[in-house]
């Protein structure tokens, strides 16, 4: 990673459009089945998939795709 930072002066970003709140979370499970089999990890990703969202009216609304926005794991799964 260094190397490749010295050799560019030029920075890719890239944003897609709600891309995390449309993960299948079966589909997100599976793929993450593939590299781990360990059960309190795939028990916790479970969890953070289905936790619900409380809005800004304290109201709160349950999860059914994606994962939550802003959280410091979605980006990783």
């Amino acid at each position: 990673a260094r190397q490749r930072c010295w050799r560019y002066d030029w920075v890719l970003d890239l944003d897609i459009k709600a891309f995390f709140d449309s993960i299948e979370p079966d589909l997100l499970m599976r793929a993450v089945r593939q590299h781990t089999n360990c059960p309190w990890v795939l028990l916790y990703i479970e969890r953070w998939l289905k936790a619900p969202v409380q809005m800004p009216d304290g109201s709160i609304v349950g999860r059914e795709r994606g994962t939550p926005q802003g959280g410091v794991i979605s980006p990783l799964l």
